[in-house]
């Protein structure tokens, strides 16, 4: 891994948690949750091996692991992030890349969240109807009520 990457990653464990950071030990559930809400909102960095302290507790990888996963995160969220590997402390890492979806709202598995702060929340329907418009450029304000 080069400095600047080390840099990077050093920083991200500092801050901690937040709107666009999340930690997970492992690559599970509530990690294609994280990747949904990240690109719901504004997109975001999870990194995989570290627990929620910032404490990096390493994780291991086979052969085909990273592949594995994005296969997993693209079956589940239909999301294509940018996974790649880090070694830091002798101990693997995994960053993944989150952009902000263009069209949105994006499900998990039948499910849509939100980032708030440093955690995930299910999206209402008004937050689902406000994701639908606003990728189609369009405002609640515009909306022709066919009742009128």
């Amino acid at each position: 891994m080069n400095e600047r990457s080390k840099d990077r990653l050093r920083r991200l464990l500092a801050e901690g948690e937040s709107e666009r950071v999340e930690f997970k030990e492992t690559m599970g559930r509530e990690a294609l949750e994280t990747v949904a809400a990240f690109a719901n909102t504004r997109g975001g960095t999870l990194l995989i091996g570290v627990a929620d302290d910032g404490t990096v507790k390493g994780i291991t990888l086979g052969k085909e692991t990273l592949r594995d996963w994005a296969n997993h995160i693209a079956q589940a969220t239909r999301v294509h992030p940018q996974i790649r590997p880090l070694t830091y402390q002798d101990r693997d890492v995994v960053i993944v890349e989150v952009p902000e979806s263009p069209l949105k709202p994006i499900s998990c598995r039948g499910r849509y969240f939100k980032r708030v702060g440093s955690s995930n929340r299910r999206m209402t329907d008004d937050d689902l109807t406000r994701a639908v418009l606003g990728s189609v450029g369009v405002t609640w304000d515009e909306m022709v009520d066919p009742r009128a």
